[in-house]
């Protein structure tokens, strides 16, 4: 059965609520009470709103929370509900005395039973009458159409003309903000970075390839014979010391001849070729009981030449990497920075690792670097805030800057002492004259297309004529609405 839901709100009484009842035309009234409940309804005024309903042929229906109110409604027969859902869902109890009643006649009723007789004269009986008012309505729909369909878009290219200033400026720690004297903020920052290179080595070396051996001649001084082990360290007591080691073992008797015993340079190399008698000493306490001497030279010993890092090669690897590192520094400090590169400098090199290290040979050299940076730098929104403000100052009068068209360059290098960086830089822009879109409008309302343009062009000394396009494609004039236009430049 059709219901019809009103929301009361918690300004409505008794006469509004009334009020809404009598225009309802559905057999079913149900009464949504806002929450939380403010509405002062007492049991009488229930009993008002019960009697007015049922006055109408319509059945009555609460949904609230409230005790006392739901209290009252099962008292005087009004079905309550949780929610609105569940009052289309489930059956109302319906007194025996308002199904056999028979409903009132509704307010619309009563005006149409007292409406007064038609005039004879009335158009409204008159088919053609009727027909015509008809027309005239579809008539004012297709004006109102025409008048609100059509769409205009003007593309205009104002002439353009260049602002150039040339700027002296001025970074500076102490600055806060951008100032139009020329001075912005500097900025600083220290940035720690690591890295690695190699190159191929351009030296070379002598490393030692062979060691020098010959025949040592060992006297017993003791009266007892003396057992000499392999591995025997000799000295020849040159500048600097030879080592030379025994490679037999051997027996020296007393009082016979010398005893003579194969060795060998300790360490390979030239160094070990020495000239007969150059052996001359044990290292340890044998030398208090034998004595030694090499009746031939030693011979035997030698280098050859291997590639090693020079010292050319170290300082172009540490040059090339430090390069490196600077350049990666610069870019670390990323978009809507701009760095002063003759400020980057290492303030400390934390880390220099070469391998081989020196002394030693290689086909490469690699150098490893951790190295900690300074730098100063300027932010690009305020170097462009700056030449703003400056080309701001000195904008001919109606004219306008054309967005986007901003662009900074240096004139001079960077130079300053401590905490200051001055140079010199060009700010440049592209103009246009200042355009109102409300007059440009107001120009070519209702008119042709081409005369339009023919308009605009005298109007607003436009280097090439405008273009116009109209919608729908076939419609001949501009719209008359302003907001049907849209003006594109």
């Amino acid at each position: 059965m059709k219901t019809t839901i009103l929301l009361l709100e918690n300004h409505d009484d008794i006469i509004s609520i009334r009020d809404r009842l009598a225009w309802v035309k559905t057999p079913r009234v149900l009464l949504v009470l806002p929450s939380p409940n403010r509405l002062q309804l007492r049991p009488l005024d229930l009993t008002l709103l019960l009697r007015h309903a049922r006055g109408m042929g319509a059945e009555l229906g609460l949904v609230t929370r409230d005790g006392e109110i739901r209290a009252a409604a099962a008292s005087l027969g009004i079905p309550v509900f949780k929610n609105a859902a569940e009052a289309q869902k489930k059956p109302w109890q319906t007194p025996l005395s308002l199904r056999a009643s028979r409903p009132a006649r509704r307010p619309w009723q009563v005006l149409r039973q007292n409406r007064p007789p038609a005039d004879p004269l009335d158009v409204r009986d008159d088919p053609l009458a009727r027909l015509g008012i008809f027309a005239l309505g579809v008539l004012a729909v297709f004006v109102l159409l025409l008048a609100l369909l059509p769409s205009a878009r003007v593309q205009i290219r104002l002439p353009e003309q260049t602002q150039s200033l040339r700027l002296a400026v001025s970074a500076e720690e102490g600055a806060k903000t951008v100032q139009l004297s020329g001075v912005i903020p500097l900025y600083s920052r220290r940035i720690t970075l690591q890295g690695s290179d190699s190159l191929p080595v351009s030296g070379e070396m002598l490393q030692p390839h062979a060691a020098a051996i010959g025949t040592v001649s060992i006297t017993n001084q003791t009266e007892s014979p003396i057992s000499l082990p392999v591995g025997t360290t000799l000295l020849a007591q040159t500048d600097p010391p030879v080592r030379f080691l025994t490679v037999t073992e051997a027996e020296i008797v007393p009082g016979a001849k010398p005893t003579e015993v194969r060795v060998r340079a300790a360490e390979a190399g030239k160094g070990g070729n020495l000239p007969a008698g150059s052996i001359d000493a044990f290292l340890g306490e044998l030398g208090l009981f034998l004595s030694v001497t090499n009746p031939q030279p030693i011979s035997g010993g030698a280098d050859r030449a291997v590639r090693a890092p020079s010292e050319a090669d170290r300082a172009a690897l540490r040059d090339r990497l430090l390069t490196r590192l600077q350049e990666q520094a610069r870019e670390e400090l990323g978009g809507g920075a701009f760095a002063f590169a003759n400020t980057l400098r290492p303030v400390a090199i934390l880390e220099e690792l070469y391998s081989p290290p020196a002394g030693q040979a290689g086909e490469n050299l690699s150098l490893t670097m951790q190295v900690e940076f300074a730098l100063f730098y300027a932010r690009e929104e305020e170097i462009n805030q700056l030449a703003a403000l400056a080309l701001d100052a000195s904008l001919p009068p109606g004219a306008e800057a054309i967005p986007g068209s901003l662009g900074v360059q240096p004139l001079s290098s960077f130079f300053g002492g401590e905490g200051v960086v001055r140079w010199q830089m060009q700010a440049s822009r592209a103009l246009r004259p200042q355009l109102d879109e409300s007059e440009v409008i107001a120009l070519v309302q209702g008119k042709t297309a081409r005369h339009a343009a023919e308009i605009l062009q005298q109007m607003l000394g436009l280097a090439e004529p405008p273009q116009i396009s109209i919608r729908p494609v076939w419609w001949l004039w501009l719209p008359f609405l302003p907001s049907q236009i849209d003006v594109e430049t």
